[in-house]
């Protein structure tokens, strides 16, 4: 094959590396993946088409987005826009997902680059095979995280930075230094770890230089080799200084990070980190624990055909280490990536969140989409796989040549089998898996997939985890403008600030049975509510349960956020009726009489309130089940308004607080609820 040929299937290669990112983005993440960030990067994406960096939503607290911090100036993300400025261009070419059409064409390409400025085009070929066909490259391209296209801004740079050295040319140390300066602005940890051994590498070959520097300048002669180097250090460093000055516009400080303004104990280093109610102490122990087993999981699972190519890319590293030549000293810059990656992540407990809290493999997002803060380590591992092959087509396959034909023959199938094998095994898992999560996605969205969708209306969505918009709904997104035909709120008290904003939209509430886990062995059945807005000087909740046979207690807890009260409900089987009649400062409890002397009927309520009624029915000691009532309300210029009252049945606990809504058809009849409100 000639160069021209390679040249055409190194193309080849990297369209088809395009068109898989594409085509599983679109097939096998249709709503995303179980890693909200992605819907973090849309949003900042719609933004930056409107030229804007912070979201203004008329009701900040109901309208705000998962790792938006709220600044001075607006809401803004907490992440460098670099990754949302491509799927922007995506957008404005008419899908976001082209994008990542040209982030896995770039990354399979760049790799067949590094490959050719390692050894040679053939190099260059198997190493873009080799991403090509690993899982790590297959799942992370096709998604809106930010792992693939930083690694191809990686990958830019270390291509660059070797045809400087090969080349000696000034202009390809330039933008080495430009696209290195790009990677520190949108993922400056990322971009250090990784340059690292380039920097060794630029700084090694300078000490070697000086008795050629001195002869240069004798001769008076510009020093080529220190001219790359300012080239490179000058513009990496305007990256640098584009990073602290977004900061400075954003956080008022060049050395706060945004990411850091969103939760301070967030970042690098060991001790106690915490993100917004999680936390752990980050020691030392903890932390080679945990990179230990992502790093093994990223060798025996995440790379083309697992351990085998894991092998392959060790014997590369061999066959490295024992040439002497100069020119390897780049090869060995490549090969620095591995301790300066792996170590460096030890001091980041990102890796530590990608497992469940026991070190579990199994149960957290690794299983799922991989050790993506090592992406770095993917090209690397492809090239030195793709020089452990040619060492073994090398000093193998010759001394197959005096074996029988069909012996050698044989050897050579079976290889290839079991290659095939290796390569599938390791693919199919992630794929099953995430095709498991996206079909429990699905169904979690069907009202709002289709024809059949809300129009001119305002969607209340459950905080099942906090008061966050895409979080985890990313699929359910809202135009920075909140104007759309379809917008997205936060159920709950803030619920009636947003129908006075939008007073002459429909509104609907989105509930569910369920988990919105789709990894558990739940699954979720959704339905879209009409909800109405009710007024008058006093509101009347008629809350209508039933007790079912066999049961021997009940009771009734009343809460709102200014107190609450307890209350004996008759256990005989039938439907029973609660009424709260909510004025202007106190809701009164009838229909039931107090449970004991210190509880009153009536309970304060504020002007902004949300009156929560839990009926806990008793079956047998410690066994029983939950109806539950939310009923947000709202006082301004003398006169109470509701919103319809949310109702669950929570028969199993698993889905209470936010997964039982009571779905007529999805609950057993014994059980029923009903909740109506009436203004006078």
């Amino acid at each position: 094959m000639d160069g021209r040929a390679r040249r055409r299937l190194a193309v080849a290669l990297a369209v088809l590396g395009g068109l898989l990112a594409l085509g599983l983005a679109v097939s096998l993440f249709p709503y995303h993946t179980i890693n909200h960030d992605e819907g973090v990067y849309l949003q900042q994406a719609s933004l930056l088409l409107r030229g804007r960096l912070f979201l203004h939503p008329p009701v900040a607290d109901a309208f705000r987005p998962w790792f938006f911090v709220d600044g001075a100036r607006g809401l803004y993300a907490k992440y460098a826009p670099y990754p949302a400025v491509l799927y922007a261009a995506g957008t404005a070419l008419g899908n976001a997902r082209l994008a990542l059409f040209a982030v896995g064409a770039a990354v399979v390409g760049l790799t067949y680059l590094l490959g050719v400025e390692i050894r040679d085009r053939t190099v260059g070929l198997l190493a873009a095979g080799f991403v090509l066909v690993s899982p790590l490259f297959v799942v992370d391209a096709a998604t809106f995280l930010p792992y693939a296209p930083v690694a191809a801004l990686n990958l830019g740079f270390a291509v660059a930075y070797l045809r400087a050295e090969r080349t000696g040319k000034t202009g390809w140390a330039a933008l080495a230094g430009a696209l290195v300066g790009a990677a520190f602005f949108s993922r400056p940890y990322t971009a250090v770890l990784f340059a690292l051994p380039f920097v060794a590498h630029a700084a090694w070959t300078l000490g070697r230089a000086r008795s050629a520097l001195r002869a240069a300048i004798a001769e008076r002669r510009r020093p080529r080799s220190r001219a790359r180097r300012l080239a490179t250090a000058a513009l990496g460093l305007c990256g640098v200084l584009v990073a602290l000055g977004y900061n400075r516009y954003l956080t008022g400080s060049a050395f706060v990070f945004p990411y850091q303004a969103f939760a301070p104990h967030d970042g690098l280093g060991f001790g106690p980190h915490a993100l917004r109610g999680y936390g752990h102490d980050y020691t030392p122990a903890v932390a080679v624990r945990a990179n230990a087993v992502v790093v093994w999981r990223l060798l025996s699972r995440w790379v083309a055909g697992g351990l085998l190519g894991s092998a392959l890319a060790a014997v590369g590293l061999v066959t490295v280490r024992r040439r002497r030549r100069d020119a390897d000293a780049r090869v060995l810059a490549l090969a620095g990536l591995y301790p300066s990656v792996v170590l460096g992540n030890v001091y980041f407990w990102g890796n530590y969140n990608l497992l469940s809290p026991d070190f579990n493999a199994t149960q957290g997002l690794l299983q799922y989409l991989g050790p993506y803060y090592h992406f770095a380590l993917l090209a690397p591992t492809a090239v030195f796989a793709a020089l452990g092959l040619r060492w073994l087509r090398a000093h193998v396959w010759p001394r197959l040549a005096g074996v029988d034909r069909r012996v050698a023959l044989t050897v050579a199938l079976v290889a290839c089998v079991l290659a095939a094998a290796a390569v599938g095994g390791a693919l199919a898992g992630p794929l099953s898996r995430n095709a498991a999560n996206t079909a429990e996605y699905e169904q979690g969205y069907a009202p709002f997939t289709g024809e059949s969708g809300p129009a001119d209306a305002v969607v209340f969505l459950p905080t099942t985890y906090q008061d966050w918009l895409n979080h985890p709904y990313q699929y359910l997104r809202n135009d920075p403008g909140y104007d759309a035909d379809t917008l997205y709120a936060l159920d709950g008290v803030r619920s009636l600030a947003v129908t006075a904003a939008y007073p002459n939209r429909t509104y609907y509430r989105y509930e569910f049975r369920g988990t919105w886990v789709p990894t558990d062995d739940l699954s979720v059945h959704p339905a879209l509510k009409r909800v109405h807005v009710t007024r008058g000087r006093t509101l009347t909740e008629r809350l209508t349960v039933r007790v079912p046979r066999g049961s021997d207690s009940a009771s009734i807890r009343v809460a709102t956020d200014a107190g609450h009260g307890y209350y004996a409900l008759n256990a005989t089987p039938g439907n029973h009726t609660v009424t709260l009649a909510v004025n202007d400062t106190a809701v009164r409890v009838g229909g039931v009489a107090p449970a004991s002397s210190g509880t009153t009927r009536a309970l304060p309520v504020n002007d902004s309130d949300e009156v929560t009624t839990t009926v806990y029915v008793q079956r047998a000691p410690s066994v029983g089940f939950s109806y539950r009532s939310r009923l947000p309300v709202g006082y301004r210029n003398g006169t109470r308004a509701a919103l319809t009252p949310y109702v669950e049945a929570c028969t199993d606990p698993r889905t209470c607080g936010g997964g039982a809504a009571y779905l007529p058809g999805r609950v057993d009849d014994r059980y029923h609820v009903n909740a109506t409100v009436a203004g006078r």
